[in-house]
């Protein structure tokens, strides 16, 4: 866990460099954050938000930056950013400027201006109850409160698409701790890590 930790430290740097002082906070989520991260199984997850949406000039950058880091990743690195504003008032589907995903050797996923990413609104909720800022503000400060159920919904929905993946047994124990999770948090509206769902 010290490992990842390090990483997301190191990235978190990096985005600071590069984007300046336009980083209003670079939160650390999901496993790590909440102290069961598994050594290269567990994401790091990382939510940036950003004073302004970002311009093509500083996606190029990041993505670059940030792919260039690869192959010192101890685990797969999930890095969103999203504006000020779409965090502050969350939708039930907040926009976001970019995503970055390393993944071992795998190349690099990138995916910029999504206008209606409903998986944002869980992350925010982490966020807001187990995030930490390694710079800038803390999650509470830059993330409005989410209805919990916007994220029962979000949930619910994923479990639907994933009904009729039958075949698909390399995300098998995604799917079934994900529906633990799911469950957890709609019988006591708490979020736990994947490990921790399934134990429950």
């Amino acid at each position: 866990a010290r490992d990842a930790l390090e990483f997301a430290e190191r990235i978190a740097a990096l985005c600071s460099r590069v984007l300046g002082e336009i980083v209003a906070s670079l939160v650390v989520h999901g496993s790590l954050a909440l102290g069961d991260c598994t050594p290269r199984r567990s994401d790091i997850d990382l939510l940036g938000v950003v004073d302004r949406p970002l311009l093509d000039s500083e996606i190029e950058l990041l993505t670059r930056a940030v792919a260039a880091e690869r192959p010192d990743a101890p685990a797969p690195v999930d890095l969103r950013f999203v504006t000020r504003a779409a965090a502050a008032a969350p939708s039930k589907a907040p926009s976001m400027e970019l995503y970055l995903r390393l993944d071992g050797s795998v190349p690099s996923e990138v995916e910029s201006r999504h206008p209606g990413e409903p998986d944002l609104v869980v992350e925010f909720s982490i966020c807001r109850a187990h995030g930490r800022a390694l710079l800038g503000a803390e999650p509470d400060a830059v993330i409005g409160e989410v209805p919990d159920e916007w994220v029962l919904l979000v949930g619910d929905a994923q479990l639907a698409r994933w009904q009729s993946l039958t075949d698909d047994a390399r995300h098998a124990a995604l799917m079934v701790l994900t529906a633990c999770r799911v469950w957890r948090f709609s019988q006591e509206r708490s979020h736990c890590s994947k490990a921790a769902a399934g134990s429950w």
